[in-house]
């Protein structure tokens, strides 16, 4: 059991505990939890919650059915303002802890809708078999996990499709941020060559 002290750069809460500092996913500032050590790395050990006994006021439902598979979202389980309140921490800290210096930092300023903003979303496709299969990356992996119904049309995305809508190659091409190195330019010959995806 183990209570955050603080959150990380990356989004995640600090726990210190046994003479371990432990960085938990989806923990938020003031939580108490029981722990999962999922992996160490450079000496810091990384984990997932695995009972949540405190929960923060600022603790809220997240609005994507897959933020806590995907990780593309680190506060969807947070209050607007707390992810403010962070921000803010974050610029503080760096003054303090790397250029030595005590400044006054204004509050940030948010968004009215802190939604709809993104212009641009990176879609990776994979060949499942024989079949085309699109998403969003698993957290830390490689592994894509599909949009389906529920969770197409998430707000935050400017580009997406609706349930059973199709796309011509032209504007997919347009519309999506294709990453190299993966199975894009296979998946993209396999839809339009007609094996694995029909033409649209």
């Amino acid at each position: 059991k183990g209570k955050c002290i603080d959150i990380s750069s990356e989004g995640k809460g600090i726990v210190k505990a046994s003479n371990m500092v432990i960085m938990v996913d989806n923990l938020l500032l003031g939580e108490e939890a029981d722990i999962q050590i999922t992996y160490k790395r450079a000496g810091i050990f990384h984990g997932k919650i695995k009972k949540l006994y405190t929960k923060s006021p600022d603790r809220i439902t997240p609005k994507c059915p897959i933020s806590s598979a995907c990780g593309g979202c680190t506060f969807q389980n947070a209050s607007y303002k707390y992810e403010l309140e962070y921000k803010k921490k974050k610029v503080e800290d760096a003054f303090k802890k790397i250029a030595h210096i005590n400044y006054p930092i204004n509050d940030v300023i948010g968004m009215e809708v802190p939604e709809h903003y993104r212009n641009k979303i990176q879609v990776p496709f994979q060949m499942s078999g024989k079949n085309v299969i699109y998403g969003f990356y698993r957290q830390n992996t490689h592994k894509i996990i599909q949009v389906d119904d529920s969770a197409v049309g998430i707000e935050g995305t400017s580009i997406y499709l609706n349930y059973g809508e199709e796309i011509s190659m032209e504007n997919l091409l347009y519309g999506l941020m294709l990453a190299s190195g993966n199975d894009c330019a296979m998946a993209i010959a396999c839809h339009v060559g007609g094996d694995g995806g029909s033409e649209s």
